[in-house]
């Protein structure tokens, strides 16, 4: 389900002259999505059920960043990371509702926060995608989400399946452009609204495997 995108978007940026490697994940035993669930008391959305089952634990796909020599990836934390990001964020959220008691708004957001689970870091700052467990929507994180109310509903997919596909469509070997915003997989321009557009009108066709059918 998931493994042919990636093995896609290895091969178009080998055939662009981008060297790539794709690191298989650690088999996981049965128990440790049931344990990651009941830890962070959420539901396990099936997209990540599935993606986890399937590609392993510490799964990544790497390339190199404009023939710079540097590395970069897309592949999802490891549990370990997931588990314990997942609980510092309900930790802030719940430290949230207690010191913004009296921001209606602020206090409606945090709970609808403590459902995400933060499923990759992209950057410094507390900066990570999460999966809105309600829904099973990706979204975007920032430990100063505070200050940045115009983003809060900001959409990355509808979800981690769509997010996979999109991105496995282009080639993030230089920063490309979505409206104007320079934008890779490691860190996603912050001050985007609304839903992200992955039309493929808004990237420049030296990066583009696939149109597809957006």
């Amino acid at each position: 389900m998931y493994l042919p995108y990636f093995d896609a978007a290895s091969r178009f940026l080998e055939k662009s002259g981008i060297p790539s490697e794709i690191h298989n994940g650690r088999q996981l035993a049965e128990h440790e999505l049931k344990d990651l669930s009941s830890c962070l008391g959420l539901e396990i959305p099936g997209d990540l059920a599935v993606y986890l089952q399937e590609l392993g634990d510490g799964f990544s796909m790497q390339w190199e960043l404009a023939g710079s020599g540097d590395l970069v990836s897309f592949g999802l934390s490891p549990l370990v990371d997931i588990q314990d990001e997942g609980l510092w964020i309900q930790q802030q959220m719940r430290e949230t509702l207690t010191t913004h008691a009296e921001d209606a708004e602020i206090v409606r957001e945090a709970k609808r926060r403590m459902h995400w689970i933060p499923i990759m870091g992209i950057g410094e700052g507390g900066q990570e995608f999460c999966l809105d467990t309600s829904d099973g929507s990706v979204r975007f994180h920032q430990s100063y989400w505070k200050d940045h109310r115009n983003d809060w509903l900001f959409g990355l997919a509808p979800s981690l399946r769509d997010l996979v596909t999109n991105w496995s469509r282009y080639c993030f070997s230089d920063p490309i452009t979505n409206d104007g915003a320079h934008i890779n997989m490691t860190i996603l321009a912050e001050r985007i609204q609304g839903e992200f557009d992955w039309a493929s009108k808004h990237f420049h066709p030296a990066y583009l495997r696939d149109a597809g059918t957006h």
